[in-house]
């Protein structure tokens, strides 16, 4: 794909990956838009369009996309909570949280985008790496990101014949200092994550080289 000459969404775009996302797209001269659930942007992307919107209101969602004028070339989904704990522990409303933002909020996203998309385009999930592992403590997040694996792959099949390509990344743990706003519990030790940075550095080369899966396998040097 080529990146310069197309119309690119972030959703998320308050989030550490979401503003380097943007700014990477941007810089490769994307035309840029963004949503946020917070409206707090860095700076450098206050100029951007920018509508306000909860992934977990399908008519929040749907209300976005519009305002946002497409159809879009790219859409990248960076928006996600994270929660820790054992499942005898963990408040059934954070439970809850976590599917409404990770799972059905991608739901709202993907139930939207095909007939606002370009024949050609790319719809992008930060899945995680969650999503195909088993850790203590992370049971209902990883459940709310498998949930998420399981509609991209769906989504994958039903839009061939649209010509929109889905890119499914389950990058490994990466330092956003998203587990120090985590809704519950206190995360596991990780040890060092990947540099935000090399996750959306690589998340660009996976859009143009039309892949449709990044493991953390993909995110090696070499």
């Amino acid at each position: 794909m080529n990146i310069s000459t197309s119309r690119a969404l972030v959703v998320g775009a308050s989030g550490s990956l979401g503003r380097l996302i943007a700014t990477d797209l941007r810089r490769a001269g994307a035309e840029v838009s963004l949503i946020s659930r917070s409206g707090r942007l860095d700076n450098s992307l206050s100029e951007l369009p920018h509508v306000v919107a909860d992934l977990r209101n399908s008519a929040s969602v749907t209300s976005a996309l519009e305002q946002l004028a497409p159809p879009f070339d790219i859409v990248v989904n960076a928006a996600g909570v994270v929660a820790f704990g054992r499942l005898d522990e963990l408040p059934n409303e954070v439970a809850r949280e976590l599917f409404d933002v990770n799972a059905l909020g991608l739901l709202h996203l993907l139930h939207e985008l095909p007939s606002r998309m370009r024949e050609g385009g790319v719809v992008v999930n930060l899945t995680g790496v969650a999503a195909d592992v088993t850790v203590l403590g992370l049971s209902a997040y990883g459940a709310s990101k498998a949930a998420a694996k399981s509609a991209l792959a769906v989504a994958a099949r039903e839009w061939r014949s649209r010509k929109i390509r889905v890119l499914d990344v389950r990058a490994p743990h990466t330092e956003t200092g998203l587990v120090t706003r985590a809704l519950w519990g206190s995360a596991p030790n990780f040890g060092v994550g990947l540099a935000p940075e090399i996750v959306s550095e690589r998340i660009r080369r996976a859009i143009e080289q039309d892949e449709t899966l990044l493991t953390p396998d993909s995110f090696a040097t070499p």
